[in-house]
């Protein structure tokens, strides 16, 4: 769907004079961003321009086609000079993980999942933990919620001290 006119009128006007500053035809900038303009060969109506590289290159709206950093700095007569070549770290691929949005979807959804569980059976997370080898202080602490793991502990914390 395409920008209201006054949006549409702004960008044309900007394109135009990128287009004349960079020595480039300036119906072809705004052909890009209107729908409207026809240019004989190059655009009919109903369509913005696109352009593949080889047809930028065609139309003047690029300088050439490069493959790699080396072939960008010499095209440009750049000698000196050093690159220097970013690897991500184990932190940050760690991190990169979680920052992948399925992952943290899953996690999110996974979070809202205990939250719920938790306000539905208050207290059952925790002493899970010490079902195998103390069921009635599990039992205490499964209906008195965070008093009853708070005596949980204590009592441990006691028995360890004799």
């Amino acid at each position: 769907e395409a920008a209201p006119d006054k949006y549409q009128s702004y960008m044309r006007s900007i394109m135009r004079s990128t287009a004349e500053e960079n020595g480039r035809d300036p119906r072809i900038a705004e052909g890009m961003v209107d729908q409207n303009i026809v240019i004989d060969s190059v655009k009919q109506a109903g369509k913005v321009i696109t352009f593949t590289t080889s047809e930028a290159i065609e139309n003047g709206y690029c300088e050439g086609k490069v493959d790699s950093i080396e072939e960008i700095l010499k095209k440009n007569n750049v000698t000196n000079y050093e690159i220097e070549i970013f690897r991500l770290g184990n932190t940050e691929k760690i991190i990169s993980i979680f920052l992948n949005a399925f992952i943290s979807g899953i996690l999110i959804l996974i979070i809202i999942g205990g939250i719920y569980f938790e306000l539905q059976t208050p207290g059952v997370g925790f002493p899970l933990l010490y079902w195998k080898n103390h069921k009635a202080e599990s039992v205490c602490v499964g209906s008195c919620g965070i008093a009853g793991a708070t005596a949980l502990v204590g009592k441990r914390l006691h028995h360890s001290h004799h």
